[in-house]
């Protein structure tokens, strides 16, 4: 199939650079709201990574980064202080791209065999009292997130404007490595930099010469535009998502192949993944009723996306994004490159002066990778209600895409919050989502069920997402010392927001 490019004014009279899905579109006049029918459009919000910091878990002992730093400087701080478990502190300056004081982020896992990626499952936790108490839930819980105006006591006396406060669940969680993965999106209620705006007569939106490529997105001026204010460019390239799907997952292993990557390096895989059962999406889990462990681990092994379910029949709805952070290569590649890979036309936009073939890094647009499309983005105001239970309705166009969705919840702040296993004052934390289901069986009269307090899932179908809160609820309900001394707790920084992001990938 012939590739239907567009580079020009369209019929919004916005400058931009269209691929379409199929030559039979007409990238003057679609409407840029049917999703399905293109595969990059620079009039899109795009997204982008801030950055990336990884630690694997090491024991006891405390480091800091860089070296020679201390509690007063440092970027990033491990402490392991009691058998299997570690503290560590991420400043927000360890992102320097970052143009946000609160953003967007993603935890990943890994287990000691150092491949599975955890996340994508529930698993069960036992506590107090002889095991008598369990929580069904996510890794991501007990993390404690993104800090704001965080300061501790003891061996944490020191002060974090922003940043990471984590620990390593090395016995619960088998937590031995983790990455914690910034994106240049708000991850509270501020809006985000530079959206698409009203084309403005006379502005510049695309350069594409030997020696410039670069787009804006609407109502930005190419010549002058700041990385925000870009849909693409040399030093402002947007993720590169190399496959997508939804795919069924029996018991067992399957193997995703990534034929996309066809003559390419590839530097480094990510994914993030929805695991879910039944035919309707949830995330992170589905709501939780009954003691139930399911999910999948997933990994990387050359070119393929492995997934590993040790429980029943799923499905997992993923997204894999392509990392490369090395230096441009050096050649005379034209930065408009047309070829043929051997199964189809592609057409890609590189880095001016880029090999023949191109680094991952040189590549700034490629057809065969098809751009994220962002349905909707917003804010929800989080209330306590009587019975815990809330829920929100946010409409989308999702028509030919799967829809995606990444969201935070936002907290607030308070002094002497419990923070993993010491104490510390926080202006506000943030989140990364996970559904709690628990169980106390006191002697007496059995086993109890509840939802926890900080239990939220979102419900994605082609036009609606679905949130659902518990604020009001026991965080968990254990024994403790006995079979019958029943223990409550509730979350001393209750959730108050939740920033969310609706993505559609291509069906």
């Amino acid at each position: 199939m012939a590739i239907a490019a567009f580079v020009g004014v369209d019929s919004q009279n916005a400058g931009c650079v269209k691929i379409m899905a199929s030559d039979i579109y007409n990238p003057y006049s679609t409407p840029d709201t049917d999703y399905a029918k293109f595969l990059f459009n620079s009039k899109y919000q795009t997204m982008r990574f801030a950055g990336i910091v990884a630690r694997n878990y090491t024991g006891s002992g405390q480091s800091f980064t860089p070296a020679g730093t201390g509690t007063s400087n440092f970027l990033t701080f491990y402490d392991g202080y009691l058998t299997n478990i570690a503290n560590y502190f991420i400043r927000s300056t360890a992102f320097p791209a970052l143009e946000y004081a609160v953003p967007l982020f993603d935890i990943k896992y890994k287990d000691a065999s150092g491949v599975l990626n955890y996340g994508a499952r529930v698993s069960r936790y036992f506590l107090g009292f002889n095991n008598r108490s369990a929580l069904f839930t996510t890794p991501g819980y007990g993390e404690e997130g993104w800090l704001s105006g965080f300061s501790g006591t003891g061996s944490y006396a020191f002060f974090m404007a922003q940043g990471f406060g984590t620990h390593f669940f090395n016995t619960e969680f088998a937590q031995v490595y983790k990455e914690f993965v910034v994106w240049n999106l708000p991850g509270n209620s501020a809006p985000v930099n530079s959206p698409p705006l009203a084309p403005v007569a006379g502005q510049v939106a695309v350069e594409i010469t030997r020696t410039s490529c670069r787009a804006a997105k609407p109502g930005y001026d190419v010549r002058v535009a700041t990385p925000s204010q870009l849909s693409f460019d040399s030093s402002s390239l947007p993720a590169k998502v190399v496959a997508a799907g939804d795919i069924a997952l029996p018991s067992g292993t399957t193997v995703y192949p990534l034929t996309t990557l066809a003559g390419v390096a590839i530097g480094q895989l990510r994914a993030d993944v929805i695991v879910y059962q039944g035919g309707t999406v949830f995330y992170p889990t589905n709501p939780l009723s009954t003691e139930t462990e399911y999910g999948a681990d997933y990994y990387f092994s050359g070119a393929n996306l492995v997934f590993s379910n040790p429980f029943g029949a799923a499905r997992a709805r993923f997204i894999v994004y392509a990392l490369d952070d090395s230096a441009p290569s050096a050649g005379d590649n034209d930065v408009w490159r047309e070829f043929n890979d051997g199964s189809r036309d592609v057409l890609q936009f590189l880095r001016p002066g880029a090999a023949n073939p191109p680094r991952l890094s040189d590549i700034m647009v490629d057809s065969r990778w098809p751009q994220v499309r962002m349905l909707a983005e917003g804010y929800i105001d989080v209330t306590s209600q009587a019975n815990g239970a809330r829920q929100w309705s946010i409409p989308i166009n999702g028509a030919g895409v799967f829809p995606f969705v990444k969201y935070v919840t936002i907290h607030g702040g308070g002094s002497n919050i419990k923070l993993g296993n010491f104490n510390g004052t926080i202006s506000g934390r943030v989140k990364a989502p996970y559904t709690v289901y628990g169980y106390y069986d006191p002697v007496s009269i059995g086993k109890q069920y509840y939802t926890a307090g900080d239990s939220t899932y979102c419900q994605l179908s082609t036009f609606e997402a679905r949130f659902f809160t518990f604020r009001g609820n026991p965080t968990r309900i254990y024994l403790s010392g006995s079979s019958s001394n029943v223990v409550s707790e509730s979350d001393t920084t209750p959730i108050i927001g939740i920033r969310y992001y609706i993505l559609g990938i291509p069906a």
